[in-house]
């Protein structure tokens, strides 16, 4: 069905992600538009990688000798160096929502998937790190607790962003524009709307083609001369 001649509003069945979840027409939790919801991840991203540089500066790097004390640390390092990387994969998420550019966006969710293939392992196995490293004062078991506890949120918060974020793609290249901006409430009364006219049409059509009703012919009756 095509609005405007621009946007085309098409059914989501068929369209898979992972193979089992059709693909969302609406955005967080349903209560906001897709383009909105991917607004809201890039800029958490944003402020998530800036908080990670932060902490790798003042931690790591200005706190080297603590941090690497009964080490090298190879595990808990990779980790504080490859959490930087979710800032520059933030902005370019943003730019690539803002500009609508697909191979932005492309690019945006394989390195979300990335994420979500690395960092929740990459936190649980940090734990022994923590435990040797002089910067980190808690027990092993609450260190370890809490790293499985945050690990498993993290795969949770990227599993559902990798979802939404392939679910704005599929829409986009499908040029459903009307959905991904102002939701499925505008699609529903779009559809209502043209169903409504379309039914008037129908009817207009069927009374323009309905034969005249011919008047039966009165009988001649012949006047005696």
């Amino acid at each position: 069905m095509s609005v405007g001649g621009v946007t085309t509003i098409q059914s989501g069945e068929g369209e898979k992600f992972w193979r089992f979840l059709s693909i969302a027409e609406n955005g967080i939790l349903g209560a906001l538009t897709l383009r909105s919801s991917m607004l809201i991840f890039t800029v958490l991203d944003i402020f998530i990688g800036a908080l990670y540089t932060m902490f790798l500066y003042q931690e790591v790097i200005v706190e080297w000798d603590y941090f690497n004390a009964n080490g090298p640390h190879y595990l808990l390092t990779s980790l504080y160096y490859i959490r930087v990387l979710v800032l520059p994969i933030g902005i370019l998420g943003f730019y690539g929502v803002s500009r609508q550019s697909l191979p932005l966006t492309r690019i945006y969710f394989l390195c979300i998937l990335g994420q979500f293939a690395v960092l929740p392992l990459l936190g649980l196995l940090s734990s022994y790190d923590m435990c040797q490293s002089w910067i980190y004062h808690e027990p092993c078991k609450q260190i370890f607790t809490q790293n499985a506890v945050f690990s498993l949120l993290r795969a949770l918060y990227l599993f559902y962003s990798a979802y939404i974020t392939h679910s704005y793609r599929c829409r986009v290249e499908r040029g459903e524009l009307i959905l991904v901006h102002h939701g499925k409430g505008i699609v529903e009364l779009i559809n209502t709307l043209q169903n409504q006219q379309k039914k008037g049409n129908d009817i207009e059509l069927v009374q323009t083609n309905r034969p005249l009703q011919q008047t039966p012919a009165q009988p001649v009756v012949e006047q005696p001369q």
